[in-house]
């Protein structure tokens, strides 16, 4: 898998938000949750003005934060289901077989579809 710079903001997004729901349950780390948040915000735009991003329409670099962000929720939701697969074929041996492939084979899917709608994201090997 080859990240872009919009797989690293994404991931700032979401720990950002983890942070913030982490918060809402833990209102005394609610200091310590808002200097998180600015520090990200902080190095997030270091970045994006390190590797020029401010000279791309914000429009559009929204919406491939939003696309990757759907990726990438996607590709976790496979993982899941293959990890998942995995577990159930170790408490059942009986389902060793199926379940490998179907770990196989929506390991294939997956990446059949990276390759068409994120192309250069997976190296030849994956």
């Amino acid at each position: 898998m080859k990240p872009l710079f919009f797989d690293i903001f994404n991931a700032l997004r979401g720990a950002k938000r983890c942070a913030q729901s982490f918060s809402q349950l833990q209102p005394e780390h609610s200091e310590a949750v808002d200097e998180f948040t600015k520090e990200i915000d902080r190095i997030g735009l270091e970045l994006k003005n390190d590797v020029g991003v401010e000279g791309e329409s914000s429009m559009l670099w929204e919406r491939a934060t939003i696309e990757a962000a759907i990726v990438h929720d996607l590709v976790n939701f496979l993982i899941k289901a293959r990890s998942y697969a995995d577990r159930v074929s170790q408490r059942n041996p009986e389902y060793m077989v199926p379940l490998k492939r179907f770990q196989e084979e929506l390991q294939r899917i997956q990446n059949e579809l990276l390759r068409t709608i994120r192309p250069g994201w997976l190296s030849d090997e994956e």
